[in-house]
This record gives structure tokens, sequence and C-alpha cells, in this order.
């Protein structure tokens, strides 16, 4: 039996070590703009989750993120996983990959999976006509950080400890294991085991 217990622990967990999260975060630089580009110099902040830089984005975290006096805020950005090659992260304001309406401010940042790194920068802003790229990310820094999700695991733990307690209660019941004291006298009579002060009186006991 502690085999069997040890044996289905292990089965639910070690599936928990590929479930958790990987947050990458990039503190991006981009220049090489044409030269009548309003901004020479992009910077900011952006964490998503994903497997790695090579793999689908599943979700936007966090944006630190200023352009043409305008802050960036969650709600403000989304992703888009093209196709197996690229993903883009940029404004909603167009969908992630409508950046091309000169006159607004909106970005769209690419990030080539094949290769694992960040590609191409687009932006337009407001007041000015025109969409700028840069591909220059010297100066970029980007992190990827595994983060584990102890929630998870504790309540896959809590059922699998409830689950064995049943059906451990329910194995001594069948094979005529002791009972507990508060068993009542209507468990007594279905089970036609009775407590040792009726069987020494010979009191209810069974035929």
């Amino acid at each position: 039996m502690k085999k069997i217990l040890v044996l289905m622990l292990l089965a639910v967990i070690a599936p928990l070590k590929s479930a958790n999260a990987t947050i990458i975060t990039s503190d991006f630089v981009v220049s090489g703009f044409s030269l009548e580009a309003p901004f020479s110099t992009i910077s900011g902040s952006l964490s998503w989750e994903a497997e790695s830089l090579s793999d689908e984005i599943t979700s936007i975290l966090s944006v630190d993120f200023s352009m043409n006096g305008y802050s960036y805020v969650l709600s403000d950005i989304g992703f888009n996983n093209f196709n197996a090659d690229v993903s883009f992260i940029g404004g909603v304001v167009n969908e992630v990959l409508g950046v091309g309406h000169a006159g607004i401010d909106d970005f769209r940042l690419t990030i080539d999976r094949n290769i694992g790194e960040l590609s191409v920068f687009h932006y337009t802003a407001a007041g000015h006509s025109g969409v700028w790229r840069g591909r220059n990310f010297n100066g970029t820094s980007t992190s990827i950080q595994g983060v584990s999700e102890p929630g998870t695991l504790l309540l896959l733990i809590i059922g699998l400890v409830f689950g064995l307690f049943k059906a451990n209660t329910d194995n001594r019941v069948a094979g005529g294991g002791a009972l507990p004291v508060s068993t009542t006298p209507r468990m007594w009579l279905c089970t036609g085991r009775f407590p040792t002060m009726f069987k020494a009186s010979g009191r209810l006991a069974p035929a």
C-alpha cells in the first residue's frame, strides 16, 4: 500500500516541473531609425510569458514604456503569434499588426523566434507623418526567469491526500478493520461489528 501511495504522489508532482511559468523581461533600447524620424532612440521595458524567446507568447505581464509624451499601460498592449517564425508585441489601437497608420501613437515590436531575439521595432507618432523602423538593439537586456506555481501544487496535494484518506477508510471498513470510536449504533448494526463492551456483556451480539 505504501508503495502505491508513493507512486501516485510522484505521478502527480512530476508533471508540475514543466508546468511552471516562464517570464521574459526585455529592457529594450532601439535605434537605427531614419534621419527624419521624430525620435532617434526608443527605450522601455516589457514582460511577457512564454517558454522561451523561440516559443509563442501566452500573455503580456507588464509594461514600462513612454513615447511622444504618452505612457503606455497594460491595456494598451497586445500580442500576436503571427506564425512559427515571428511573434509581435504592440499597441492595440489598430490591432497589434496594424501599425502603419501615420499620425497616431502606436508601435510594434517583432520577435524573431527562429533566432530567439528582438529583431525590428516600428512606430508612428501623433503629429508626425510616417512610419519608422529601427533594427539596432544594442544595449538591450533580456532575462528569462522560471516561476513556480505553489498554488497548483498545493491544491493537487490536498486533493491527493483527501482521496487516499477516503480510500484507506473505505478499505478498512470493507476489510473488517477497526471502526472509529464515534461510530453510531446504526453503523454497528449495518456492519455487524460492535464495541467491546457490548460483546463482553452479550448484548446486541451479532447472530
